[in-house]
């Protein structure tokens, strides 16, 4: 029993590292992407925002509705920092469109 219990904590160990990982790779991509607008780089500083815009309007939607499941739109608004134009990446698929998928949090 005490071998299940430690390759039990392995593995949630080694899932945990991983979506630190991929979290880690999806700032640094949208930080190398260029503005669809300008064609300047967005940097670090705006992936960085842009994901903890998303969480916050996550977890507003979750508390004003505790008892739904909401399925959110995987995609981050970015904001250029020389042009101000918007766009969004999905974080999922790496892939920036000027388009969000649906409207506001999946709306």
């Amino acid at each position: 029993m005490l071998i299940f219990y430690g390759v039990l904590i392995a593995v949630l160990a080694l899932l945990s590292g991983a979506a630190k990982v991929d979290i880690i790779r999806s700032i640094l991509k949208l930080s190398l992407l260029h503005c669809p607008v300008c064609e300047n780089a967005y940097g670090r500083a705006a992936a960085l925002s842009a994901r903890k815009k998303y969480i916050a309007q996550c977890d507003a939607a979750q508390r004003s509705n505790p008892e739904c499941m909401i399925n959110f739109t995987r995609e981050w608004e970015v904001r250029c920092p020389v042009c101000a134009s918007t766009g969004y990446y999905g974080f999922e698929t790496n892939v920036l469109t000027v388009q969000p998928l649906l409207g506001p949090l999946g709306e």
